[in-house]
């Protein structure tokens, strides 16, 4: 008889809630701490949407039993529009706006979430054997959402008899938590009345897979309301080894943000040639679809923000969720966006919604190596937002985020940030296979990379646009091949060309618009037969 898989919809399970969540629970924050600890990383996780830190000792150690953390704290923070009002959650290092377990079936603010503090881990291995009385997966908590397979053809989760857990990885955590158990002390916002299915896994390699640990959570909306203009994303203090010697970075095409070393030496922890870190997002997807990354994390959404390293500055720390949902916007924290050039803030450069997206490694700008004014600049403590928006979240809808967080160690400083892409773009190639729930099937990955990893074929929106007379072209190339540049009018006439050898990675491209008549103009760009178009005004 054939497997059947289950994965517990919370459309099919979850009471939609009456009314939109002002009031809040009595539960005590969640004290269960749960570690990833397979290959080459030791990554915590808790019960309230942290990951990595609560209290010290923060633990994201990378290489595993070296004493050397290569990630501080990490907090999952969203919001949107209900009603007029603002909910969120957000918090930077507490109090924090999640708790232990999902929301009651009377809709009701949980009074206590100490039973549901707890995690739900299970190892490969596990599986393998089938079930031989193991309570990892007697207690597997089908009831609350947690993924299985049926195989004995009988309905309900009946492990005796044959059915299992399905997981991801070679290790896997598995944990529930909602934001109304208590008051919102950092946001100062009323609760959106959601509950948060959250996943965590690992695999069993060494290479640059054994140096990556994977995330995905899902948010849904347990309440009668919709949440409009809803933001998701992570706030993420990452110190590389020794804090303060750090810059950041973004890379649209593989939407990811990174941290590397300034120099080429962190001194006490890393020492010469240190690694580079970052997240990426592999992948993005709304119940009823509709996000740009539901067909492939791209440019399309994504976005990173630059936060202060000191709360004395000008350019300020989030004190409460209206200051953290411009952040998601890809806003500083007043409203005033951000502009390529310096700081981000001391600049009329064009508005941007990448946080220095140039190339470090070639120096280009707009870089932390080269911020246009007289860079590289100060390295210092540094902390960004990576977020996905906006999208509406109706009653009974849920929207689910993947996160790889990749480290990577070249020959040097910046060769470990051309390291650090090549791994993000190798992990979106196989994601598939990496993000893929397993039974008891073996299922092989290989921990290196292939030679000659595929990079996704993306082009970003022209900068300046509207321009006079240059725009820049940032994009990811799939194929060592020529690429052809075409502008055309709005009637289809072929006005410029251009064509130049590709290499395949992120690169940018400087086209010279200024013979151009003033008006509108498609951009095409071609490599193997393979295109894309993005649109400009001439000036």
């Amino acid at each position: 008889m054939s497997s059947r898989f289950f994965l517990l919809s919370a459309l099919a399970l979850l009471p939609v809630l009456p009314g939109f969540a002002q009031n809040s629970g009595t539960c005590e924050h969640g004290v269960a701490r749960a570690e990833l600890n397979i290959g080459n990383v030791r990554a915590g996780v808790f019960n309230n949407g942290n990951l990595f830190w609560q209290g010290l000792p923060m633990t994201y150690e990378v290489p595993k039993g070296s004493g050397i953390q290569a990630h501080f704290s990490d907090y999952l923070v969203f919001g949107g529009m209900v009603d007029g009002e603002l909910p969120m959650v957000s918090a930077q290092y507490g109090p924090f706006e999640l708790w232990p377990g999902r929301i009651p079936d009377d809709g009701l603010p949980p009074t206590s979430c100490a039973e549901y503090d707890r995690f739900h881990e299970i190892q490969y291995e596990q599986l393998i054997g089938g079930f031989d009385g193991q309570e990892a997966i007697a207690s597997w908590p089908v009831q609350d959402g947690a993924p299985w397979v049926e195989r004995d053809g009988f309905p309900g989760y009946s492990p005796a008899t044959g059915d299992l857990p399905m997981m991801r990885g070679d290790q896997y955590i598995w944990w529930t938590m909602n934001d109304l158990g208590g008051p919102h002390e950092f946001s100062k916002t009323p609760a959106l009345g959601v509950d948060v299915l959250s996943e965590a896994w690992a695999f069993d390699v060494v290479g640059d897979l054994g140096n990556t640990t994977f995330y995905r959570q899902t948010i849904v909306n347990r309440s009668i309301s919709v949440i409009s203009d809803m933001y998701v994303g992570r706030f993420a203090d990452v110190d590389l080894g020794t804090a303060f010697d750090d810059y950041l970075g973004s890379d649209s095409t593989l939407s990811l943000a990174y941290f590397y070393n300034a120099d080429n030496n962190d001194d006490d922890q890393y020492g010469p040639a240190p690694p580079a870190f970052g997240f990426t997002t592999l992948e993005a997807h709304h119940s009823r679809g509709g996000l740009p990354s539901d067909v492939g994390a791209g440019p399309g959404s994504f976005m990173t923000s630059i936060m202060a390293p000191s709360k004395n500055s000008s350019l300020y720390e989030p004190r409460d969720g209206e200051d953290f949902y411009w952040f998601l916007k890809g806003y500083w924290n007043d409203g005033v966006p951000v502009r390529e050039g310096g700081t981000g803030w001391d600049t009329l450069g064009p508005v941007t919604s990448f946080a220095y997206p140039g190339d470090p490694v070639t120096r280009s700008f707009w870089s932390q190596m080269n911020d246009g004014k007289g860079g590289p600049q100060a390295p210092n403590d540094k902390r960004i937002v990576g977020s996905y928006g906006p999208f509406d979240l109706a009653p009974g809808d849920s929207v689910s985020f993947t996160w790889a967080y990749v480290w990577a160690r070249g020959t040097d400083h910046l060769d470990s940030v051309s390291r650090l892409k090549t791994v993000a773009a190798y992990l979106h190639e196989v994601k598939g296979a990496l993000i893929g729930y397993r039974t008891e099937a073996p299922r092989f990955i290989d921990g290196n990379l292939p030679e000659t990893p595929q990079y996704p074929f993306w082009v970003d929106e022209p900068y300046p646009n509207p321009a006079s007379d240059r725009v820049t072209l940032s994009m990811s190339l799939t194929w060592d091949a020529p690429v052809m540049i075409t502008v055309h009018d709005m009637l289809g006439r072929e006005r410029q060309h251009a064509t130049f050898d590709g290499q395949p990675g992120p690169i940018t491209h400087s086209l010279d618009v200024s013979s151009l008549p003033p008006g509108a103009y498609q951009i095409r760009v071609m490599q193997r037969g393979k295109s894309t178009y993005q649109r400009v005004v001439k000036l």
